[in-house]
């Protein structure tokens, strides 16, 4: 062996080698590494919405945190797989709890996060990192903090523009994009 290779992504937890062999032949691998949140992971939103479509077929968390395992969807640290309780946790944090289970009514213009990304269209992740950003206006309800967005039909032409320009790569966005409306102003 010449060398190694390393290229390490900073929003990913996975990682190219790249193997430069004596005589010139190259090899090319993945490696996974732990990292320290679930915004580092490659696929969370797919993570993310594979959980929502296990729970919208009615499977329990430990149900749910099986199919994660057996899937090959892991953690962030990686310790152990996922379990019921972090399933649950993740759940909550991301407003993918059910809705139906909370009293909170809704004012005008206001969507739960998971009817709003259908609206948008968008993953569920994907618009509750954009409300943890403060791209969307929002709010969390008190007891299972679960996501209450605002979007008026101004606003949600504004978000599926963010949306249309919004894939893997992209890191800055037009502030026009990313910038809510401010409410009481037309």
């Amino acid at each position: 062996m010449d060398k190694v290779v390393v290229h390490v992504e900073r929003d990913s937890e996975y990682v190219g080698v790249t193997i430069h062999w004596r005589g010139g032949f190259t090899s090319r691998h993945e490696v996974v590494r732990p990292v320290r949140s679930y915004e580092q992971l490659r696929d969370l939103d797919k993570l993310m919405d594979r959980i929502a479509a296990l729970r919208d077929e009615g499977h329990t968390t430990a149900e749910i945190a099986d199919a994660l395992n057996r899937e090959g969807f892991s953690p962030p640290r990686r310790r152990r797989g996922f379990f019921p309780d972090l399933v649950r946790q993740l759940m909550v944090r991301r407003g993918l709890a059910r809705s139906e289970a909370h009293t909170e009514r809704l004012s005008p213009h206001e969507w739960w996060l998971p009817s709003l990304a259908e609206a948008i269209p968008v993953t569920v992740g994907k618009l509750a990192n954009w409300a943890r950003r403060g791209w969307v206006r929002s709010r969390r309800t008190p007891e299972q903090h679960l996501w209450i967005l605002w979007a008026d039909e101004a606003e949600l032409t504004r978000l599926r523009k963010l949306a249309a320009s919004s894939h893997r790569g992209v890191v800055k966005y037009p502030a026009e994009l990313t910038t809510p409306k401010r409410l009481g102003h037309g």
